[in-house]
């Protein structure tokens, strides 16, 4: 498998909004049951917000799928697939909540040195229409009871779906409205 540790362009984006927004970052991390064929794992999703930093950071509305035991994954679904930017995948991700909202994306991955990660973004600048579809499905978290369904299709033909299950609890549900709140306003004023 060839498993770049991270991408350099989004490392290097990574550590420039860091440096610019040090204190602009907010997010919420809960817990999640991730199943592709028989193989069925813990898993997190973590939800961020991060803020504009100027004419050279823009703020993104995030959702990550965090797969610490991607080994097991990966031997029945293909997590390189949807590695990198340059992914050669062109299957989206379906997010779906419990109040009925969902919307396709199409996710990037990465490995670090202890996971597996997939995610999708809607930047706050120049991306509106996927910054609503994103701000929608994780503001309607907020109707308790909540979950979010990570569905993701694989790349191979016939091959299992990759199905991430999150249960938002009431006192999650408030602090993941809290922590995407500035995000949640850019996408109302879209």
């Amino acid at each position: 498998m060839n498993r770049i540790r991270l991408p350099l362009a989004a490392a290097v984006l990574a550590v420039a909004a860091a440096a610019s927004t040090p204190a602009s970052a907010a997010g919420l991390s809960v817990d999640a049951q991730v199943r592709a064929g028989a193989v069925s794992r813990p898993a997190r999703v973590l939800f961020s917000c991060t803020q504009n930093g100027g004419a050279m950071s823009t703020g993104v509305l995030s959702v990550e799928l965090q797969l610490a035991d991607a080994a097991a994954l990966g031997r029945v679904f293909p997590l390189d697939d949807f590695e990198g930017p340059s992914a050669p995948t062109t299957k989206s991700v379906t997010l779906r909540s419990l109040a009925g909202r969902e919307a396709a994306f199409m996710p990037s991955g990465w490995w670090d040195e202890r996971m597996f990660h997939l995610a999708v973004n809607g930047a706050l600048r120049n991306d509106a229409p996927k910054l609503k579809a994103l701000a929608d499905v994780v503001a309607s978290l907020g109707l308790v009871p909540s979950s979010l369904v990570w569905d993701q299709a694989s790349t191979k033909p016939n091959g299992p779906r990759l199905t991430a299950e999150a249960r938002i609890s009431p006192e999650d549900a408030q602090r993941l409205l809290a922590a995407v709140k500035p995000c949640l306003d850019t996408a109302r004023r879209r």
